[in-house]
């Protein structure tokens, strides 16, 4: 991979750490030729309590009711 789209990715992941909301789990980017898509994934502390699972989030907490 090109060393400046390298760090452009690497840029975005840390924004992403520093800003995203504290329930945010995944982020998934889709670019082609026509459009950009992205989707955030969220997890709230219920719903992982409800299922018995323990979790971290995009910036590497875990997440606690």
């Amino acid at each position: 991979m090109h060393h400046e789209i390298q760090k452009k990715i690497n840029e975005l992941h840390a924004a992403l750490k520093a800003h995203a909301p504290k329930e945010v789990v995944s982020f998934t980017l889709f670019l082609n030729c026509e459009e950009t898509r992205c989707e955030m994934s969220c997890r709230s502390p219920e719903q992982l309590k409800n299922g018995g699972i323990s979790m971290r989030n995009i910036s590497g907490d875990f997440i606690k009711a």
